[in-house]
């Protein structure tokens, strides 16, 4: 097919190789370019059993994809990021559902972004409204206009009976690094989940200042930075809850900690690098607790502090 087109997407020169047999019909060698430097391949396999719902196996790779297209095509409206997107991925499912094939789906999938903007979102716009970085970066960075810059973004997410969950999500920005460790219930929609956030680059001794920012210790090593967020509820409309680092008193555990190791070795890793050390920044962690004010109570549970709509 010289000119594909599926929704916002254009392509050019759709090739596969289709074998029909036995109730299964299988799709190899699929290759196209995706608008102007993109490329997308893969393989998709469906047993047809009679009287069975459908199954569907598929394994696929894209390269230098436009994350905004790729969004509107899924039929997102609600939110509006920019960039260049990698994505690889094996996932399977089932027509048993009446929901349809996601709440069946197992795999994993890999994806990565570079070089965009978030100007709309569902948890990074509320994180920056609780550090009121809109105000304290007015004149500086114009938020409202071109929206959150960042270099990359990455995660590696796996798929079991259509729930999503991811303990490696890294976003790096000029401003602030953040990480997050969650999982998504496809069919509660229910979201559950801690994202880190650390001041970085030329805005990272104002930001600093602001009273959320506490520092957690890593072992032996300098304090970090550390603003946490507690996100729970439904995937439309999550909640984003400020976590008091005191409440946290006990030590970090579950989801916070695995923000925290990738937030960790994003800061600390260059410096090791420079200062030619060799400690291993992930088994340092292990029985790190954030300093305790005099005449506090921790929770060990980490209860949160604040909340916003």
């Amino acid at each position: 097919m010289e000119r594909p087109r599926y929704k916002t997407f254009s392509g050019q020169k759709l090739s596969a190789e289709l074998n029909i047999h036995d109730n299964l019909v299988t799709m190899d060698k699929i290759q196209a370019m995706v608008e102007e430097d993109g490329s997308l391949k893969g393989r998709v396999l469906i047993h047809l059993p009679p009287g069975k719902p459908a199954a569907v196996r598929a394994s696929f790779e894209g390269e230098n994809l436009p994350f905004e297209i790729f969004l509107t095509a899924l039929g997102d409206e609600r939110d509006l990021v920019t960039g260049q997107m990698a994505i690889r991925g094996k996932v399977q499912g089932d027509g048993r559902d009446e929901r349809g094939i996601i709440p069946t789906l197992e795999g994993s999938i890999e994806l990565s972004l570079k070089n965009g903007y978030v100007r709309q979102g569902r948890v990074l716009p509320k994180i920056l409204k609780i550090l009121n970085l809109p105000h304290i970066l007015r004149g500086k960075v114009d938020f409202e206009k071109t929206g959150f810059p960042f270099e990359t973004i990455s995660s590696t997410w796996k798929i079991e009976e259509g729930k999503f969950s991811t303990k490696d999500y890294l976003l790096r920005s000029p401003i602030m690094n953040a990480t997050a460790a969650g999982t998504y219930d496809f069919k509660r929609d229910d979201l559950d989940g801690v994202v880190a956030v650390s001041p970085f680059g030329a805005y990272s001794d104002l930001l600093k200042g602001i009273p959320l920012f506490g520092k957690i210790f890593s072992g032996d090593r300098p304090g970090i930075a550390t603003a946490m967020f507690r996100l729970n509820g439904s995937l439309a409309k999550p909640q984003v809850v400020y976590l008091l680092l005191e409440s946290l008193g006990n030590g970090l555990t579950g989801f916070a900690q695995f923000a925290f190791d990738i937030l960790k070795n994003t800061v600390l890793m260059p410096l090791d690098v420079l200062n030619g050390s060799s400690k291993d920044p992930i088994s340092s962690s292990q029985g790190s607790s954030p300093p305790q004010p005099s005449g506090s109570t921790p929770s060990p549970e980490g209860k949160p502090a604040a909340t916003s709509e």
